[in-house]
């Protein structure tokens, strides 16, 4: 398999599951409670699997490393999480969790000998966007679940969405990221 689709399959599956947070209503919490980490546990597989495919910058390749594992984290803690509020908290944490390594990224791919600009400034904006959230579902999260469940399904369907973004990106610029 192509090295960017295993990346592009994350995304997919991260979009799944900020699209299931979405629908958990209607497809119940329990289908959602099941799912949601399922497709966690995958979308971190894919991650893991791209680090370890790719001869990439060794802090690209950590990223992906720690981004996978993440995922796989938070799709153990959110499947035991024990309320609808122990649940948003998850998320809360796994979507500042992402934005801090999106915006760390960018600050340690900067002392590298080819510096593509446009993937660091997309990197700066997708964590910036992701911790800004990240506070804004803090706050909705004590005063109105609804909400925090909107935001937070909103939340990680970008992410998955960025992640798609960034795969394609990758895809368009000739180097080890593309094979």
């Amino acid at each position: 398999m192509n090295h960017l689709k295993k990346l592009i399959i994350t995304g997919i599956l991260v979009s799944l599951v900020g699209i299931t947070i979405l629908i958990a209503q209607n497809i119940g919490i329990e289908v959602s409670k099941i799912l949601i980490p399922i497709l966690l546990i995958f979308s971190g597989i894919f991650s893991i699997s791209y680090s370890r495919a790719n001869n990439q910058q060794n802090k690209v390749k950590q990223y992906h490393l720690l981004q996978g594992v993440s995922f796989i984290i938070f799709a153990l803690a959110s499947f035991f999480s024990k309320s609808l509020e122990n649940f948003l908290y998850v998320i809360c944490l796994f979507t500042l969790f992402h934005g801090l390594i999106e915006f760390l990224l960018g600050f340690t791919t900067l002392n590298t000998k080819e510096i593509n600009w446009k993937i660091i400034i997309y990197r700066f904006l997708s964590g910036i966007l992701n911790l800004i959230t990240a506070f804004i579902l803090l706050m909705y999260t004590f005063s109105d679940e609804l909400q925090a469940i909107v935001l937070a399904g909103i939340s990680i369907l970008l992410s998955g969405i960025s992640i798609i973004i960034f795969s394609l990106r990758l895809k368009n610029i000739p180097n080890e990221y593309s094979k």
